[in-house]
């Protein structure tokens, strides 16, 4: 049995000197050759395809009219399908070119060009540009693109809390070195109440030294506790005991600036099962956001300028959780960034007063307590945070 072969069949019609057509001519040409060679590239354009689609990292390839000619699975995870648009339009949502324009550079110079951007959403991408003379002789790049939110915000995580680290040994030195005068002024007060006769001038002074002395070692006190925080483990806490010695540690702030705090605590809210100064550094963060609102709305006294502190209990999935609410009157977030605002490295506050890490680390600490952090806000009025936090299942205030 003979075997086939792949051809080309042509068939020319035989015409006489009349113009009739009287046969036709059949020629084969045997394209065997051909057909294996457009399977090997077949093969290894599958090949190819399988490779790029099973990449971590996302793939294009942009023309020099930059235009997005290919892209992988991994680019349409990333940004949707770009391909026949126009890069910066597509990817960057920008509608002029990028300046510098690094794939323009990376054409003109035959070089790899990298960099790092950061999208609209707050993701953070590594990319590259590698020049390429396609078969058309047209210049292209291909772009790589690795997204590295995630190893950005581990990174500033641990240099967070490194330094949280540093600032808690100063502040326990310096807590120290307050604790030994204080205690000093503490006893020669007492010393002068013992001996000065009761209603007199010296004794009223006496006992008002040793009240503010009190007060100052009950914040030193706290503060040592907050640089003390460490990974120790979770006990019974009392929610309303975590708030007072919050607002312990930035009450001389908001006295200063003038903030009127309004709180609300019910007697019977349910205990937590939590390390009591992960939940601190939460409440510290989330009231120092919201003076920072009230200062930027209100730059002097206001009788609006308030900060409101309540707490509710409640059960939802049959189980009893406490809510702790902070609303302030401040300027208030815009609809279209308060889904950003727990972003890592998102921030809307001034360049120096922010790291964009706070409440992405109080939602952190929560999550790991089985809680949650939300916001709620209206442009211009008011923001409220919202904190939720599971109840101890064996405890009672």
């Amino acid at each position: 049995m003979l075997a086939s072969r792949p051809c080309i069949l042509t068939a020319t019609p035989f015409v006489n000197r009349k113009g009739e057509i009287v046969g036709i001519v059949e020629s084969f040409r045997d394209i065997t050759e051909l057909k294996n060679a457009q399977r090997a590239v077949e093969s290894e354009r599958d090949k190819l395809e399988r490779i790029l689609s099973h990449l971590h990292e996302g793939v294009s390839i942009i023309t020099d009219g930059r235009v997005v000619e290919y892209q992988n699975d991994k680019f349409t995870d990333y940004f949707g399908q770009c391909e026949g648009k126009i890069c910066h339009k597509a990817i960057y949502g920008a509608q002029q070119p990028c300046k510098p324009c690094l794939m323009k550079t990376a054409v003109e110079t035959g070089r790899i060009q990298m960099t790092e951007f950061e999208t609209p959403d707050s993701r953070f991408f590594e990319k590259a540009y590698t020049p390429v003379m396609d078969i058309d002789n047209r210049h292209k790049v291909v772009a790589l693109w690795r997204d590295v939110t995630e190893k950005k915000a581990a990174t500033s995580a641990i240099m967070r809390a490194e330094q949280l680290a540093a600032l808690g040994e100063l502040a326990a030195g310096v807590a120290h070195e307050i604790n030994n005068p204080i205690n000093g002024i503490i006893n020669y007060a007492q010393i002068l109440v013992n001996q000065s006769e009761e209603g007199s001038r010296v004794r009223e002074i006496a006992e008002r030294q040793i009240k503010e002395g009190d007060r100052i070692s009950r914040i030193v006190e706290g503060l040592l506790s907050f640089a003390r925080r460490r990974h120790e483990e979770k006990t019974v806490v009392s929610i309303a005991e975590v708030l007072s010695d919050s607002l312990a540690l930035i009450a001389s702030q908001l006295r200063k600036d003038n903030i009127i705090v309004k709180t609300y605590l019910p007697d019977r809210l349910p205990y937590i099962w939590a390390q009591a100064h992960e939940i601190e550094q939460v409440v510290v963060n989330i009231i120092s956001n919201a003076r920072h609102a009230l200062n930027e709305k209100y730059s002097k006294s206001h009788e609006n300028k308030i900060l409101e502190i309540t707490a509710e209990p409640l059960i939802y999935d049959g189980r009893r959780h406490v809510r702790v609410n902070f609303k302030d009157n401040g300027p208030g977030i815009p609809a279209d960034i308060i889904k950003k605002v727990m972003t890592p490295f998102f921030s809307t506050k001034t360049e120096g007063k922010r790291t964009g890490l706070g409440l992405s680390i109080s939602q952190a600490i929560l999550e790991e307590h089985g809680g949650r952090l939300m916001l709620e806000s209206q442009e211009g009025n008011y923001t409220k945070a919202i904190m939720e936090l599971p109840g101890h299942s064996r405890s009672e205030p």
